[in-house]
């Protein structure tokens, strides 16, 4: 979600909020990554990944359990078993990814890859990265029995929700926003939906083949430090970090 407005209010708020909470939970965290105080680089890149791996591969209620506990031998056991399975989920995401690449076909301007090997778990992730490495909307669909679950990602000027609305006649259902999305098909309309998406896209006329970047202004070696990175990093629109 972008950055500003309401939603920098509650994350301002709720890094304040970290900062003296007693919650084992919390100091377990501040210990894993060796920090007496988190922040939103902290929370988006540590953090949370480690939290939302027992959604993505077992039961999101684990996580929950974890953070309401109080009982230290019980929370660092349970600790313990989150940071394996993002371990897990890393070694899945990353093979996954490999997989994408063997499969995607390189010449479209929409990325559109299926296999019952693919974690549904990941696919939303593998899907972020395709659509960042080729610079173009990425689908990665994990398929069980006739039914294809697909995650799609994209960046810049793409409206993602939008390009699926023109092909939803080849869907079973789908919703989102411009960025991300998701998606159902079934598997016999896999190839039509493949087909259309890619036909909706060149009619959109995007340029896929630059990635654009933003630029406020321009500064000099001598204008950068710590303290102003730190200052930048807090305003960014979205979830990625800073580039400077």
């Amino acid at each position: 979600m972008p950055m500003k407005d309401i939603n920098q209010t509650i994350v301002r708020y709720g890094l304040k909020k970290l900062k003296n909470t007693q919650r084992v939970s919390m100091q377990l965290f501040k210990k894993h990554i060796n920090k007496d105080i988190l922040d939103e680089v902290d929370i988006g890149f540590a953090i949370a990944p480690i939290l939302n791996s027992a959604g993505r591969l077992k039961d999101a209620s684990k996580s929950v359990e974890f953070l309401l506990s109080n009982d230290i031998q019980k929370s660092q056991e349970m600790f313990d078993d989150l940071v394996q399975l993002n371990n897990l989920r890393k070694t899945i995401q990353q093979d996954t990814f490999k997989n994408t690449i063997n499969d995607i076909s390189k010449d479209d301007d929409v990325i559109v890859v299926a296999n019952k090997s693919y974690h549904e778990g990941v696919i939303g992730i593998v899907a972020s990265k395709l659509s960042e490495t080729f610079n173009k909307p990425a689908f990665v669909f994990s398929i069980k029995d006739d039914i294809a679950k697909g995650s799609a990602r994209t960046s810049g000027d793409i409206d993602l929700y939008s390009l699926i609305d023109q092909v939803k006649s080849s869907t079973k259902g789908f919703g989102g926003h411009k960025g991300a999305a998701g998606v159902v098909v079934k598997l016999n309309q896999l190839d039509e939906f493949k087909q259309k998406i890619n036909k909706a896209m060149t009619n959109q006329r995007y340029d896929t083949k630059k990635t654009k970047r933003k630029y406020l202004m321009k500064l000099t070696i001598d204008d950068i430090d710590k303290e102003l990175f730190d200052i930048v990093q807090k305003f960014r629109e979205n979830s990625s970090k800073v580039s400077i």
